[in-house]
Parts: structure tokens; C-alpha cells; sequence
């Protein structure tokens, strides 16, 4: 007999005899009971989401599926990534062609090979899906600073515009004010040679919330030359001036560097010696981002509320895939450059009719993203310039406790500007051409 199975049955005894003492069913039964103590009261938070319709609402409010996950939720599911986190859910698959959670590819009701593109992912309303459809850098999100995710399945174009036809998967992380006071201390150690290491630290001065949280992680990877190494800082600030407006400011900065290893052969994948190697040894790549944000809360009361978001989102990444010793490691670095903008405004107003709540809303948003390429040694150098406005407006009408009608509508500009460079050798040097 093991010794689990001793204490199993040292437990099940205590409660056993606990169950069938008469001193614990009948002790006390004269006691006159003139005042028994009340019943304890027991308070249920409604779940708020944001994502279904860019507002806060109960989530029985919300007429599509959603799913929240809670900091508790990661926490007790002992998840490593977020990708190990949206992995679990019914209907969602997350691709990754690195083996980790880097540009992975988030795909919600069967969008296949167009999910990049037909998905939008946010952290804290700013919009990460790359312009080239390769994934959004999730890595750059750690999961301890999580503090909900919101998973919208189904279409979301009136409020979200293009790229919104499967879903929204909203990563909102903890907010200034919301950690408590003091400092944290975590460090762990877990296969294929992995480190983890964070620190935050949150607190106030007079009427300012503050928070500051930096990590660092360093794992050999399951692969040859699959290694992971990624560090990030990330703080936030807020300020309530009074109870009808406040303000928030959060910035975060991550970088990385990685290993290619490559394809594994379909002969290669039943042996853990050949699926474990790589036939690139020396393809690597390094990134970083830039994430910014500020936000602006204003309720006018009976008259509405109308907040106001501007999000910034900085990346650049360098790689080699398909490294020759006979050229110069640095003449072999592709390059990407991405800066994305986003402005977005929204006005609500909740009113009542028939002795029903109904809700109208409207607002608008502007997107801007600049894309440079360039392909080494000898590749073109690719350039693309997007732009888009959109307005809408949208209405919820209660007919009942249970059923309720949502309609809206929005209108969307798109311009987009690409152009292809040449790279042409001048007396001996090579220059970029514009195309």
C-alpha cells in the first residue's frame, strides 16, 4: 500500500466518524435558539465584457456567444502561453509554425488559411493582427499581466469593421489600480531548459494608480536550434479627476530572438532523434515591438458616455532562412517594419421605454498601417501604405426580459497605397530603387 493511498484512507475515516458522532448531530439540541444567526449574505458579480459591442455590459446582455476566461481561469489552468490558454476552448485552433506562441494564428469557426485575416485580436482595444496576414505577436503578451480574455464567435463588422467576420479574441490586461499594492517576485524552471522569471510592482501617489511589470524567459526549445528567448516591460498609469472623467496610459515594450528549425519529414515524425533535429542550424531571427496606449473616459450622465482611444503598435523584425556561409550574415537579415496607428471614439446612451432599458450607440475609427519589407540580399523591397475610416451606429432594443433585437449599420473607406523597390548596384554599391 502506497502512501497515498494511506492518507486517502485516513481522510475518508475522519470524515466518516465526524458524520456519524452523536456529539456533532445532536450537540446542543437544548439550547433555546430565542435569535439563530441570519443566513450570510452572498453578493454575485455580473461578468463584464467589452469586446461584443465596445462597451461595458453583462455579459446575459450580449445576444452572441462569448466566452470569458478570468485571471483565475489561466491561473488554475497551469497554461504557459496564451496560446495554451485559447488552445483549450471549444471551437478555437491556434497554428503555429515556430512551436511556441509567436505569430501564432488564432482561428475561430473553421476560418482555415484566411483566419489572420478574418479574426481580429486586441490587447486593451488596440488592434495586433499584422498586415501581412503572418499572425499576431502574441508572445508579447505575458499571461500574468492577463486579466480577462473575451472570445466574441460570429460576425462583428458594424462595430469592428473589416477583418471581423469569425470573430473578436480581446486580451485585456490588468489595469493601474486593480493590482494591489506591493511588490511580486516569480521565478520557475520546466522542461527543454526553460527559465521564467517576472517581477511587478504596483502602488499609488495621492489620486494616480501606477503599476510596472518586467520578464524575462529563456527556453532551448523541444528542437535543434528552436530556442526562444524573449524579454518585456510593460506600465501603466490612471488618474480619475473626478467621478465623470478619468484617464488611462499604458505602454509596453518586448523583443525577442529565435531559431528556425524548419520542417519535420513526414519520415521523420514517428522518431523522437529525427524529429527532434533541424536541417537549419544557423536560421534565426530577432524582433521587437513597440505597444502604446491612452484612453479617455467622459460620462455626461443622463446624456450619454463617450469614451476615446488612441493605440500605437511598433514592430520590427529581422530573420535568415536559408543561411549561406559564403555570404555575409548580415547581407542574408530580411526585414520588416510595421507601425500601425488606431483613433477610435464611442458615444453610448442606455434609455428607457416602455419601462424597458434599450441602448444606442455610435462612433467612429480610423486605422493607418505602414509596411516595409525587404527581402536580402538581392530581393525586391516592398512597400504598402493602408488606410481606413469608418463610422456606425447601433441599437438594442429589449422586448422582453429574454429577447432583444440588435441592428446596425457602418460605413467604411478603405485606400491603399503599394509600391515595389529594386535593388541596383552603383559604382560597386547596391541602393534601393523606388519602384
Amino acid at each position: 500500500m502506497n502512501m497515498k493511498t494511506i492518507i486517502r484512507s485516513l481522510v475518508c475515516t475522519v470524515w466518516l466518524v465526524l458524520l456519524l458522532s452523536p456529539s456533532v448531530t445532536i450537540a446542543d439540541e437544548n439550547r433555546p435558539i430565542d435569535n439563530p444567526d441570519p443566513p450570510p449574505v452572498v453578493y454575485e458579480l455580473d461578468a463584464i465584457v467589452v469586446s461584443a459591442s465596445k462597451i461595458k455590459e453583462p455579459i446575459e446582455d450580449i445576444s452572441r456567444h462569448v466566452t470569458v476566461i478570468t485571471a483565475d481561469d489561466i491561473r488554475e489552468s497551469a497554461a504557459k502561453n496564451i496560446i495554451d490558454v485559447l488552445a483549450r476552448e471549444v471551437g478555437i485552433s491556434v497554428r503555429s509554425a515556430s512551436g511556441n506562441d509567436r505569430q501564432a494564428v488564432v482561428d475561430l469557426r473553421g476560418m482555415g488559411d484566411t483566419a489572420a485575416s478574418n479574426v481580429v485580436v486586441m490587447v486593451d482595444d488596440v488592434r495586433i493582427n499584422a498586415s501581412d496576414q503572418s499572425g499576431p505577436s502574441l508572445s508579447s503578451i505575458p499571461i500574468e499581466q492577463i486579466e480577462r480574455i473575451e472570445i466574441v464567435r460570429g460576425a462583428g463588422s458594424v462595430v469592428y469593421g473589416s477583418g471581423a467576420v469569425g470573430g473578436v479574441v480581446h486580451v485585456i490586461t490588468k489595469k493601474a489600480g486593480a493590482i494591489p499594492p506591493g511588490a511580486q517576485i516569480y521565478a520557475g524552471y520546466g522542461g527543454d531548459d526553460t527559465w521564467d522569471t517576472r517581477a511587478s510592482l504596483g502602488g499609488s501617489v495621492k489620486d494616480i494608480f501606477f503599476n510596472v511589470d518586467t520578464g524575462i524567459h529563456d527556453s532551448e526549445g523541444y528542437r535543434d536550434n528552436g530556442f526562444f528567448r524573449k524579454k518585456d516591460i510593460r506600465a501603466g498609469s490612471g488618474y480619475a479627476l473626478n467621478e465623470r472623467l478619468s484617464f488611462n496610459l499604458s505602454g509596453a515594450y518586448y523583443e525577442d530572438e529565435y531559431g528556425l528549425p524548419g520542417p519535420v519529414s513526414r519520415d521523420d515524425i514517428g522518431s523522437r532523434s529525427c524529429r527532434t533535429g533541424t536541417d537549419s542550424p544557423d536560421d534565426t531571427g530577432e524582433s521587437s515591438e513597440f505597444r502604446g496606449r491612452g484612453e479617455m473616459d467622459m460620462d455626461f450622465g443622463r446624456w450619454g458616455t463617450v469614451n476615446l482611444k488612441r493605440g500605437y503598435v511598433f514592430r520590427d523584425n529581422q530573420y535568415i532562412i536559408g543561411f549561406s556561409p559564403q555570404i555575409p550574415r548580415a547581407d542574408q537579415k530580411d526585414k520588416i517594419d510595421e507601425d500601425i496607428r488606431q483613433l477610435d471614439i464611442n458615444y453610448v446612451k442606455n434609455y428607457m421605454v416602455a419601462g424597458l432599458s434599450h441602448m444606442f450607440q455610435m462612433g467612429a475609427d480610423h486605422f493607418k498601417t505602414e509596411y516595409i519589407r525587404e527581402e536580402r540580399p538581392d530581393g525586391p523591397r516592398k512597400n504598402s501604405e493602408t488606410e481606413s475610416f469608418g463610422i456606425f451606429v447601433n441599437n438594442r432594443w429589449t422586448i422582453t426580459e429574454q429577447v432583444t433585437i440588435n441592428a446596425g449599420a457602418r460605413d467604411n473607406t478603405y485606400d491603399g497605397r503599394f509600391r515595389t523597390d529594386a535593388r541596383k548596384l552603383f559604382d560597386g554599391k547596391k541602393l534601393w530603387v523606388n519602384g
